[in-house]
């Protein structure tokens, strides 16, 4: 059985389907690591705006991360 074989059972493809969409739907911070080593969330970073709001006028930020989870 191969990955594009078992995508192709119902079963499999609802499962990933599941949880691709509770992953997505989970909040994406950009964060860096400050000088006494805390985490610190970042707005201004360039990727913020990508992976956080709109990635490109077709895919809002919530598609394109279930479509990575997605095989």
């Amino acid at each position: 059985m191969t990955e594009r074989s078992a995508m192709q059972l119902t079963v499999v493809y609802s499962c990933v389907r599941i949880l691709a969409e509770a992953v997505a739907g989970l909040a994406l911070h950009v964060c860096h690591t400050d000088k006494s080593g805390s985490r610190v969330k970042t707005l201004d970073h360039p990727l913020y705006g990508l992976l956080h709001d709109e990635p490109s006028q077709e895919m809002t930020s919530f598609i394109f991360r279930e479509t990575l989870m997605t095989p």
